[in-house]
């Protein structure tokens, strides 16, 4: 194996190549290979790195006369150059084994009329060149169908001895097709020339083995013999089948797969890295890692280089920020290692990627699950607390109250009762979130639900001058839902729709409506106060945010919303743009009550 670059010069050559032609590094390849001043006339370079063919196969002649099946494809050097990589396979001995065959079968006609001592010394020469072939040989009678001659090679490959292989038929050596393509042709009277295929020899036991194999007709002692040589190609197309599989294997991956040579520029990347960075193969092919993973927030300065110095003791695998062409930047866990030729020496490092974004997300949603937890547990001992203390304040207020007391007190007392019990919704609230009561189901028309909703808050709605407007379908019928812990999410949604049209001024308005969405029961609640900013809708879910100002909301109330719509199997949602209005919707699947009579609430 040889790398010639586009100047013609000898790059590398392999141990087995130097000792057929010497160090010929850094001299011409049409020189030192075939003794010539000028380039050759079938010239792989040239076809390839010049006139922009693809791979290229020849026949090619060294200058000791040495015959070579020789197939070249281009590759990129370590300095971004471009060089052709040639793989030569002496094919000399089977050539001239074909050539003693059509000597000797020259020679035959000759030899018949020689002595028989002549005779038998020839044929001590055919079967002593015979047995150091390094292809089968075999040689048959046509009129008969049988095989006359074997040499060792023949015995190997089929596993047959050369007393079994001269027992049989030589059609019965083949498997089904094999030798109608290659001897039949030759077996008849007008049969010459020489033929070629590939075809499959049933070896002994009922193995079989692949073999590319020519045949030739030619007349011994008057009778017509044909000779066929047979090389073995079992093993090449299993280590080609293996190739194109794990070709396809890497091909087909989820994760990404880069490969880079010791000067760390990548010369491979599958689809995957494709799809995970946003480039194109040829616009990685020859780049340093150090352009794409280098210099992001985030990471240790070279970051490659240090990657690349632990791999080669063995395997680094680390989690580190990858940018995508659009600048995204994201969370990366690489597992590279050193690839390392025939004598160990290593020749580049190859790495699988994969994205973690998703992992990230779910880890962080798993920690703030469990601070959640802690948090709630907290706050239920807190809530308990203060709710006995309450409790008892509430108490002496109301005997405060029972007192004709002046003017100014009165107004104090009052003050200190709304303030109690405002407290005391806190102190609900909060107990609320912590328990996650259970949910009790019974057959329940939602619009039912939604009106209590609005007649609990229509007494401070009709005070700060908001009209209410209703468009309810009639026809939704009843379903299976906890009306007071639904009615709980309704009255949350129509105080944050009070809040929002607080700063508003005249024409406050809050509409109300409910649907039937395939198998599913929807209520909107809009309103057209002020619009709540892309940064904070975001997370309006989230506990303990809250849009109010400090004092004026606990941050859980459309927390422990979501949390019971969706432990009624649905979701909600929520639409706020500048210049529109605010609109909540909530949507639950509609659950057939178990009765099979129609049920009607009255209210």
């Amino acid at each position: 194996m040889g790398i010639t670059d586009a100047e013609y010069t000898v790059r590398y050559i392999n141990t087995r190549m130097k000792e057929r032609f010497g160090p010929v590094e850094g001299r011409k390849c049409h020189r030192a290979l075939a003794g010539r001043e000028n380039p050759c006339p079938v010239c792989p370079v040239r076809s390839i790195l010049h006139d922009g063919e693809g791979s290229f196969r020849y026949v090619a002649r060294d200058l000791r006369g040495r015959i070579y099946d020789s197939s070249a494809t281009p590759i990129l050097l370590a300095d971004g150059g471009k060089a052709v990589i040639q793989i030569l396979n002496d094919i000399t001995d089977r050539s001239r084994a074909q050539e003693v065959i059509r000597e000797q079968t020259e020679g035959l006609k000759s030899l018949v009329t020689e002595k028989t001592a002549e005779i038998g010394q020839s044929e001590l020469l055919r079967r002593l060149l015979l047995d150091r072939a390094n292809d089968a040989i075999l040689i048959a009678d046509p009129a008969k169908d049988r095989i006359l001659s074997a040499n060792r090679m023949a015995e190997a490959m089929t596993g047959y001895t050369a007393a079994e292989l001269l027992a049989m038929k030589h059609r019965d050596l083949y498997a089904a097709g094999g030798f109608e393509r290659l001897v039949a042709p030759l077996y008849g009277d007008g049969g010459d020339g020489v033929q070629s295929a590939r075809v499959e020899i049933i070896a002994k036991g009922g193995r079989r083995v692949l073999a590319d194999a020519s045949a030739s007709a030619a007349v011994f002692r008057g009778k017509k013999v044909v000779s066929v040589i047979c090389r073995d190609i079992s093993q090449y197309l299993i280590i080609d089948k293996n190739m194109r599989q794990l070709a396809g294997v890497i091909e087909n991956m989820s994760s990404s797969v880069i490969i880079m040579d010791l000067n760390r520029r990548i010369v491979y990347v599958n689809p995957a890295t494709q799809r995970m960075l946003g480039y194109r193969a040829e616009e990685m092919l020859g780049r340093r890692t150090a352009e794409i993973f280098d210099g992001v927030p985030g990471n240790q300065p070279d970051l490659s280089g240090l990657i690349m110095r632990e791999a080669r003791n063995g395997m680094w695998e680390g989690e580190f920020f990858g940018r995508r062409k659009s600048g995204e930047i994201f969370p990366v866990l690489l597992r590279m290692c050193a690839i390392r030729d025939e004598r160990g020496v290593v020749s580049g490092y190859a790495g699988i990627a994969e994205d973690i974004s998703g992992r990230k997300q779910l880890e962080e949603a798993l920690i703030q699950k469990e601070k959640l937890s802690a948090l709630g547990e907290l706050i239920s001992g807190i809530a308990h607390e203060l709710n006995n203390p309450l409790t008892g304040v509430l108490g002496y207020i109301e005997i405060i109250r029972q007192y004709d007391c002046p003017a100014e007190m009165r107004e104090d007392v009052q003050r200190l009762y709304k303030e109690a019990i405002r407290c005391q919704h806190l102190v609900k609230n909060l107990l609320t979130f912590s328990r996650r009561p259970a949910i009790h189901k019974a057959p329940e028309k939602i619009n039912s639900v939604v009106m209590l909703s609005i007649e609990l808050r229509a007494h401070h709605l009709r005070q700060e001058g908001i009209a209410v407007r209703t468009a309810l379908d009639d026809s939704i019928p009843a379903t299976m839902l906890d009306s007071a812990q639904m009615q709980q999410v309704f009255v949350n949604i129509l105080n944050n729709a009070q809040h929002a049209l607080a700063l508003r001024s005249g024409g406050r308005a809050i509409t109300v409506s409910s649907s039937m969405r395939g198998g599913s029961i929807a209520v909107s609640i809009a309103n057209n106060g002020e619009h709540i900013p892309p940064d904070r809708l975001e997370k309006i879910f989230t506990p303990f945010f809250s849009t109010k100002a400090f004092g004026q909301g606990t941050g859980l109330g459309m927390c422990i919303a979501q949390r019971i719509v969706k432990e009624h199997g649905g979701e909600i949602r929520v639409q706020s743009m500048e210049g529109s209005e605010t609109v909540f919707t909530v949507e639950i699947p509609f659950v057939r009550p178990p009765s099979a009579r129609a049920f009607t609430r009255t209210s």
